[in-house]
């Protein structure tokens, strides 16, 4: 590529600097994750397309004072892409605050699955809002950059997109945030409560039978003794 003078040289190398260093720290820092209580931290839609807006606008920015030789100040397209991508970050971190104190319940505290899957899934797996939401972006994305470049023949001129476009943009992200709203419940299944053992008292064992005490018979009346005869008596008779 040939530069006309340092200032687009100099803008150039910036470019390359600032989008090797974003990069960079999206790779090795947690700068693109959810604030997480796991280890291996999932990826954030919401910050990576923050930081996809804020790399395309700051690179067109720097290009544009290069080529044009002086600030080429940002028009309003600019300021509510940004917006729309700052306040998607802003309402998505509110939201995972809300909700995190439970541990391993919510989505940010689940283990990262690669950088893809984390940014198009909610709980149930990929999502179709995630999914078009990414779609959007990366067609205006590539709009905003093709046009960009081919202003830079003539005067360096930031692309503008209409009222109606812009609001596909955020009806997309507030799509994001609603849904968001309900796919950072609880991920944990309810576990039931183990059925309470009820504990029946056992029942009093049957009193032991009354012993019968063994009675001693009485003893047997002696019979009566016979008269016995007086030997008085019996002379008497035999005088007679």
């Amino acid at each position: 590529m040939a530069f006309a003078n340092n200032y687009q040289l100099w803008s150039f190398i910036a470019v390359c600097v600032f989008t090797v260093t974003a990069i960079t720290l999206s790779y090795t820092t947690n700068i693109l994750k959810d604030v997480s209580l796991v280890k291996n931290k999932p990826y954030s839609y919401s910050r990576v397309q923050m930081m996809f807006w804020l790399v395309i606008i700051v690179d067109a920015y720097m290009l544009a004072y290069g080529w044009h030789e002086d600030i080429v100040a940002l028009n309003s397209s600019c300021l509510v892409l940004l917006g729309i991508s700052a306040g998607t970050a802003a309402a998505g971190r509110v939201i995972d605050n809300s909700r995190s104190d439970d541990d391993n319940a919510v989505m940010q505290n689940q283990p990262s699955e690669g950088f893809l899957k984390d940014i198009l899934s909610d709980q149930s797996g990929i999502s179709i809002h995630r999914f078009q939401s990414v779609v959007f972006n990366i067609i205006f994305g590539v709009i905003f950059i093709v046009k960009f470049l081919a202003s830079l023949k003539a005067s360096p001129a930031y692309p503008l997109f209409n009222d109606t476009d812009l609001a596909l943009m955020g009806i997309s992200s507030a799509t994001y945030i609603g849904m968001k709203i309900g796919e950072n419940g609880s991920l944990a299944t309810t576990t039931p409560a183990p059925a309470q053992v009820q504990q029946t008292t056992a029942p009093a064992p049957a009193p032991a039978p009354a012993q019968v005490q063994q009675s001693t018979p009485p003893d047997p009346i002696p019979a009566p003794a016979a008269p016995q005869s007086s030997g008085t008596e019996t002379q008497t008779v035999a005088t007679a």
